[in-house]
């Protein structure tokens, strides 16, 4: 029994020495693709860093200057987004190269651009988005939970003129933010999506406590000329808020809906305010035009 025994020991023993030896092979592969992946990123920082040198000298030509924007785009869009205030007319370049490739490795750019620059600057960044189509739509459904009200409200307009297929649902959420403001955004950008999930999300809105999100929300659902808007706007019209009845009015005329001829020349002649029966009178005349 003792010489099959020690065979059995020098077995593992060989078994051990193999497993170690594997161990040790496995872990200085994954030290030199360690090393390896970090100089790569050592190389590719040098590179950007020597990129942003050239690109920042203004005694080089504006077209080498673009030649190095351009991998720049690819590996620093902060730094370019960062330069715009300075060199608007190179990064604007780029941007618009980009844009007409339908070359997306520009969209961290633009988004950020979209994020910082406000005014009629937001503006042009906002048209490049949209040039992107859905491409763009997890940049700008990132800025939907930002605590600027106001980049968030022009991101969900810029995600609805997308056309991204999931922007309803992404945009709906919106809806029970805090902020009225916001709300009120919300709605209008729902109303430019001819989807079931944007008018679900606009009638919930109509309950809405605060009533320029309900007067969003009927405008949203007027863009969309939904028949499913008919009956809640048509309860509207007895709303104690005379903004509400108002845009309750001007939705009927724009739903198409000639159940609607009758009830409106009533509020036309006797709403108490003046407006309501302006508005009104014009609905009235909106679905008598469709007849």
């Amino acid at each position: 029994m003792e010489r099959p025994f020690r065979l059995w020991v020098h077995v593992a023993k060989v078994k051990q020495a193999a497993l170690a030896a594997l161990f040790l092979l496995a872990a200085s592969d994954c030290a030199d693709e360690g090393d390896a992946g970090n100089r790569a990123r050592m190389k590719a920082a040098a590179t950007a860093a020597a990129l942003r040198h050239q690109f920042d000298d203004p005694a080089r030509p504006d077209s080498l200057r673009l030649a190095v924007g351009r991998s720049l785009v690819r590996l620093d869009p902060e730094f370019l987004a960062s330069r715009y205030a300075r060199q608007p007319v190179l990064v604007r370049g780029l941007i618009d190269e980009a844009v007409a490739a339908g070359d997306t490795t520009a969209l961290p750019l633009v988004a950020r651009l979209f994020e910082i620059r406000g005014g009629e600057e937001r503006i042009d960044f906002e048209v490049d988005l949209i040039a992107f189509g859905g491409a763009a739509r997890s940049r700008l459904v990132e800025m939907l939970g930002r605590s600027d009200g106001s980049l968030v409200v022009r991101a969900a307009n810029v995600l609805a003129r997308t056309g991204a297929l999931e922007a309803s649902a992404d945009i709906a959420p919106l809806l029970q933010h805090r902020d009225d403001w916001i709300r009120i955004g919300a709605a209008h950008a729902l109303g430019q999506l001819e989807t079931g999930a944007a008018t679900q999300a606009l009638l919930t809105a109509l309950s809405d406590t605060v009533y320029t999100v309900v007067n969003a929300a009927l405008v949203g659902l007027a863009k969309q000329h939904s028949a499913m808007a008919y009956e809640p706007a048509l309860a509207l019209l007895g709303d104690d808020r005379p903004e509400v009845r108002k845009h309750a009015a001007h939705a009927l005329g724009e739903i198409g809906n000639p159940a609607a001829l009758e009830v409106l020349g009533r509020v036309s002649r006797e709403d108490p305010n003046s407006g309501v029966r302006f508005m009104a009178s014009r609905a009235l005349q909106a679905l008598r035009d469709v007849k």
